[in-house]
């Protein structure tokens, strides 16, 4: 018997979208939000993971969350777009901004997408996936909370600050 169990990966997909719709979280978007968890879990990046989910579901009952909220476009002028979050899922949020950001690629050349007020959004290589599987190149950024002491500090004053850059592929392997 293992000390861990082992799941599937439906196994975790489903067990994390129960989870989350238990929370309050509509079905879409539960599964959206699974579905970047266990693949950032497959790919051995458990920090953004379905270990998060305890997180998640704190984050959502302190209302920090709006788990129905789909943002809006505050403006959107040639290739740039400003997207209101409005305290929504970051993955649902995010999942808008990629289609935003392909979509103005397509018209322009170039797709720049700014949200803001939205929440974590898992790891920012799902995002980057997304992007380059619409055969886009993609620079993914975000802000973090103060979590990083500075040197020779006691205090996080530093955020991680993420920073995810894809190409896209041929398929044909390396």
């Amino acid at each position: 018997m293992h000390e861990n169990p082992i799941f599937s990966e439906s196994a975790l997909l489903l067990g994390a979208t129960r989870i989350l719709e238990a929370a309050g979280v509509p079905s879409l978007k539960a599964q959206l939000v699974a579905e970047s968890l266990v693949s950032a879990s497959l790919r051995g990046v458990d920090s953004h993971g379905v270990q998060l989910i305890p997180y998640y579901v704190a984050q959502l009952r302190a209302g920090n969350i709006v788990p129905a909220e789909d943002g809006a476009v505050l403006s959107e002028s040639s290739a740039c777009l400003i997207y209101d979050g409005r305290r929504g899922l970051g993955q649902a949020i995010a999942d808008v901004c990629c289609g935003h950001a392909v979509r103005l690629a397509r018209e322009h050349g170039l797709g720049l997408v700014v949200s803001r007020d939205s929440n974590h959004f898992g790891a920012a290589a799902f995002w980057g996936q997304r992007i380059a599987a619409h055969g886009m190149i993609g620079l993914i950024l975000c802000n973090a909370s103060p979590s990083v002491a500075p040197w020779q500090g006691r205090e996080g004053r530093i955020g991680t600050n993420p920073i995810c850059m894809v190409l896209p592929s041929s398929g044909r392997g390396a």
